[in-house]
């Protein structure tokens, strides 16, 4: 997943204002028509991609839940492998208790999840989600 934040060189906590700035400068800089970059055009349609996902609130508000689980995803991937490389006996133990847990739903079930939840303002519900 694409971080939209990053794209714009903004903050996860930026204002309306803030994010528009941010499209304005850099939509200058990277327009195909302006810019002598060879990635220009595709730069600049991640640039408006970016911008349109964060200045909409609901579909800023969807995308930072499904940002915020991959990310929580990603996190404990990376803590499963550093615990396997640790030791040998860690790694036995944990492929031992991986296989009596329950198999988990898939992403894109859990992403739906997600976002419905979020729309009918049930946040308290979606923590527990991912």
């Amino acid at each position: 997943m694409q971080d939209h934040y990053a794209v714009l060189n903004i903050r996860r906590r930026a204002r309306p204002g803030e994010i528009k700035a941010a499209y304005r400068s850099l939509a200058l800089e990277w327009h195909p028509d302006v810019s002598e970059h060879e990635d220009a055009a595709e730069k600049f349609r991640q640039i408006s991609e970016a911008y349109e996902t964060l200045s909409d609130p609901e579909r800023k508000e969807n995308y930072d839940v499904a940002l915020n689980y991959t990310e929580t995803i990603e996190r404990q991937k990376r803590e499963r492998e550093e615990a396997q490389q640790s030791s040998p006996f860690e790694t036995e133990f944990i492929t031992e208790e991986k296989t009596k847990e329950r198999p988990r739903p898939s992403f894109d079930y859990n992403l739906n999840k997600l976002q419905t939840l979020v729309r009918q303002g049930r946040m308290e519900y979606a923590a527990n989600v991912a």
